[in-house]
């Protein structure tokens, strides 16, 4: 039995069908199947060697990980989605294909693309000769989407001297979430040693996504130890800056509620440090947030895959915020921003975009 197999079989024993996932699942507007049953479907195709009937719910979940937040077998969804795709990912060339604009490890990468037309106002430091104790992380979608508040955010960093530089390197996620381990570990492999190389002791993190990822890699053994994983709102927080309701009213907003990220709904650190920025503003909650907040949509790379299943959730999203009738979506995640605002919405706002407004 191989370590894919091994982990299946023993999350089918594990799973207490609690029924607390598929609940989740029900209110997230996600398919409704427990992780027993699951496992158990994933074991029969990989005995089988058949995965018709397992591809759509591995493709289309967004490892949001609202399902099992509260699993008291603390069985992970995003451990259990991206071993499924790695499974997956060798016998269905076709639908991997579908990823490639996210293969960050290749220079036809959409954010490459991107970055080409939108000259960054900083070079990137782990591309420079000379160290670099303390880097400025923004990942690649708010380096490549929100490029202007990519350069505010580290002007600022630096005149505060809390980053030396700043780099537009991938933390590897797309890999993990294409389900493709080798890749991973190369490109994982790769950004450790120009960390080292440059004599980084402090990474500040401004994506929840590239936050855990680097944390993983510290735990795993890939990077140092030693080397200090900051996410950016906890810095710009601790130094005292604040959304100023006097701006927010010049920009046409007097109440604001905030889009929690997936991948910070086990921590909740940048969930508490952008509410602490958002200070004196009044501020009302969604229906779903912290560690039941909703996903955007554009999670798991399901967007290339299964454009439905993505608009949904986006949809559902939108249709909370309105029930808030507040005036100003705050998200702490720049593919939030790009997916709930693609319909052109002006009042969904990275935070950034209100410490530092256009």
């Amino acid at each position: 039995m191989d370590e894919h197999a091994a982990y299946f079989n023993n999350v089918a024993t594990t799973c207490r069908k609690c029924g607390l996932c598929t609940a989740a699942q029900s209110e997230s507007g996600c398919c409704q199947i427990d992780y027993a049953d699951f496992a158990r479907m994933m074991l029969d195709a990989i005995d089988r060697d058949e995965f018709q009937d397992v591809t759509d719910l591995v493709w289309s979940c967004t490892l949001c990980g609202a399902c099992t937040a509260h699993c008291p077998a603390h069985i992970s969804a995003y451990e259990f989605v991206h071993r499924a795709r790695c499974v997956l990912n060798p016998v269905q060339p076709a639908i991997v294909q579908k990823f490639a604009p996210m293969r960050t490890d290749l220079a036809s990468s959409s954010f490459k693309q991107l970055r080409k037309t939108r000259k960054p106002a900083f070079p990137d430091a782990l591309c420079e000769a000379g160290a670099c104790e303390k880097l400025f992380f923004p990942g690649c979608s708010l380096g490549t989407y929100e490029p202007e508040l990519s350069a505010r955010a580290f002007a600022h960093l630096k005149d505060t001297d809390r980053a030396d530089g700043i780099s537009y390197e991938c933390c590897g996620n797309p890999l993990y979430l294409m389900g493709d381990p080798a890749l991973l570990r190369q490109s994982a492999q790769s950004l450790a040693d120009k960390l080292q190389s440059h004599g980084v002791a402090e990474i500040v993190v401004a994506c929840p996504s590239c936050f855990s990822a680097l944390l993983g890699y510290r735990d795993d053994g890939i990077l140092d130890a030693s080397v200090a994983i900051t996410p950016l709102p906890v810095v710009l927080a601790q130094q005292g800056l604040r959304v100023r309701p006097d701006d927010l009213a010049k920009a046409g907003f007097d109440t604001v509620c905030v889009k929690d990220a997936c991948r910070d709904r086990n921590s909740g650190t940048f969930a508490a440090s952008v509410r602490e920025i958002l200070g004196e503003t009044e501020a009302v909650e969604l229906a779903h947030n912290r560690r039941r907040s909703r996903c955007c949509g554009s999670g798991g790379l399901v967007p290339l895959y299964d454009t439905d299943a993505s608009d949904d959730k986006r949809w559902c999203i939108l249709q909370e915020f309105d029930d808030t009738e507040a005036s100003c979506l705050v998200t702490m995640c720049a593919n939030c921003s790009l997916a709930l605002r693609q319909d052109g919405d002006e009042n969904i706002v990275h935070y950034l975009g209100l410490l530092w407004p256009s």
